[in-house]
């Protein structure tokens, strides 16, 4: 295949291959349970929260949800809340399907559909949820209707079929901050289902990564059966959020489905810096991947790469893998060590996080200067004494 112009501005980039491990991102310092106003303990037993107050937290630290079927926790309440720790550990195996019909890959036997599920449905209040790992279910965080913005922080995310953060209704912004996508089909989706059609979208809703790993990838079986992973966001033909990327390593490949859009929508861009993406497949599957992916801004992946290195001062940096280099051996050299340096500084993942920077000492005080010492009093003249004369310079 012809080499597109797409193609040709990306050779260069093999070159100039970040180096080293992916640094733990500023969020290692931010927790949102601290400041909480009231806090309770979650129980393996209790999937059902509530967020009644403003500042409540829930502590779910060591706790472990396992083989749960449908949804797994459901946070409700119209307070702004916190979610800290846990494992969601789910039951939906690399071959499940989408749904129990010929046309979606079901043969027969037990049936593990994945359409319908997810680790987390929160709903009402906006919500952190911070130091989670949720692994083997459609979705990770899939918000109701009646939601507000979602928070992300240091999670990870873990063998999801369908959408890792989900938003049906285009009236929630969602973000994570330092979070490790590890297998996932789709990273954010902000297409609104067929029921919420209608739905306005809410002013200033934002789809924003910072500081991650996101690796796609292509299950066993995908909806209908369609060949490649889905994008790093799910698009809406009648609207676009605004975005902001930055500090990113995205694993793309060996092939994506046809459609899927891979980079923020021109003109919808807010920050987009020093991010890197990674591509395990070959070169013709690159360009094709760039042909691809009409969206709401009329453009393809190709067009909104060129656009985003122009408007942000080269934001994306792509490595293609060489042709002569097996997948693994490409994993292993730009992929793997990332993965493992982010999962031994992160809860979530059994890792000891760094701690907080020491508090800058405060500087020595100036002393004040020697105090001026008054100038002699000029005695009052004697009366009837004559003057004497002033004698100018």
């Amino acid at each position: 295949m012809m080499r597109t112009n797409h193609t040709r501005a990306w050779i260069f980039a093999v070159a100039f291959a970040l180096a080293g491990a992916f640094a733990a991102g500023p969020s290692q310092a931010q927790s949102c349970l601290p400041s909480a106003r009231t806090s309770e303990k979650a129980s393996a037993s209790q999937r059902d929260y509530v967020f009644d107050t403003t500042g409540h937290a829930v502590d779910a630290r060591g706790v472990t949800w396992s083989d749960v079927r449908d949804h797994v926790l459901f946070l409700d309440g119209g307070a702004d809340g916190c979610w800290n720790g846990g494992r969601i550990d789910g039951p939906y195996p690399e071959d499940a399907v989408y749904e129990c019909s010929s046309e979606n890959g079901y043969t027969g036997g037990t049936c593990w559909d994945y359409h319908t599920t997810a680790g987390m449905a929160p709903n009402d209040g906006q919500r952190t949820i911070e130091d989670v790992h949720m692994k083997d279910y459609g979705d990770g965080i899939s918000v109701e209707s009646g939601s507000d913005d979602i928070v992300g922080r240091r999670i990870w995310f873990e063998n999801l079929h369908d959408d890792a953060m989900e938003s049906d209704y285009a009236q929630q912004s969602l973000g994570c901050d330092d979070c490790l996508f590890d297998k996932v089909f789709i990273g954010l989706a902000y297409n609104r289902r067929s029921s919420a059609s209608g739905n306005t979208p809410k002013a200033g809703v934002t789809m924003e990564l910072r500081d991650s790993l996101m690796r796609l990838h292509r299950f066993t079986h995908s909806y209908k059966e369609k060949a490649g992973h889905g994008g790093v966001f799910k698009d809406d033909d009648g609207f676009s959020p605004d975005f902001i990327v930055t500090n990113n390593v995205f694993l793309l490949g060996p092939v994506a489905g046809s459609g899927q859009v891979q980079f923020p929508l021109i003109g919808h861009v807010r920050e987009c810096a020093g991010n890197t993406l990674l591509w395990q497949g070959t070169q013709s599957a690159f360009d094709s991947m760039l042909s691809t992916g009409s969206a709401f801004d009329g453009a393809s992946n190709g067009e909104r790469l060129d656009w985003l290195n122009r408007t942000f001062n080269n934001c994306y940096t792509v490595i293609v893998k060489p042709a002569g280099q097996s997948a693994a051996d490409f994993l292993a050299q730009r992929w793997d060590p990332r993965v493992r340096d982010w999962k031994a500084a992160h809860a979530a993942a059994g890792g000891t996080p760094a701690p907080d920077p020491d508090p800058a000492p405060d500087p020595d005080p100036v002393p004040d200067p020697d105090p001026v010492p008054d100038p002699d009093p000029v005695p009052d003249p004697v009366p009837g004494a004559p003057m004497e004369p002033i004698l100018l310079p």
